[in-house]
């Protein structure tokens, strides 16, 4: 016959709770007497920076730019361009279309508070078909 034991775990648990609250409190105050870091703005990519973040972006999709022909010269037999041309295109692409499409926000709700339009832009958009996404996260 299996016997249970009664443990009174409420002493304990204050303990630990103090602890954690006392914890909380130094952490607190170290980054409230943290010397102030004056924030610089971010400096554009260089080309070869860009270069290998699309190669590596590619890479991870399967897609290798090498299998391109080397040069700016299309292919004459097959019509694909050249590596560098199309290393050129992705660059300008990134550097003119990534920004702006990061700095887009969904428009908040008609009436809402201006200081809350940031977060309720964030709401998930309609999905035309709602049943086929639900299920997918379920």
């Amino acid at each position: 016959m299996p016997v249970f034991l009664a443990v009174d775990l409420g002493a304990e648990t204050g303990r630990v709770q103090r602890r954690k609250r006392e914890r909380d409190r130094a952490d607190t105050a170290s980054i409230r007497s943290a010397p102030r870091v004056a924030i610089m703005a971010a400096t554009p990519p260089t080309d070869a920076e860009l270069n290998t973040m699309i190669r590596a972006r590619l890479a991870s999709l399967g897609i290798d730019l090498d299998q391109l022909p080397a040069g700016t010269t299309a292919d004459p037999a097959t019509g694909s361009p050249g590596r560098d041309s199309v290393l050129a295109s992705l660059r300008s692409f990134v550097r003119g279309s990534v920004a702006t499409l990061a700095s887009f926000q969904m428009p908040a709700p008609a009436g809402s508070d201006p200081a809350h339009a940031a977060a309720l832009s964030q709401q998930p958009a309609p999905m035309l078909y709602p049943s086929i996404g639900t299920a997918w996260r379920r």
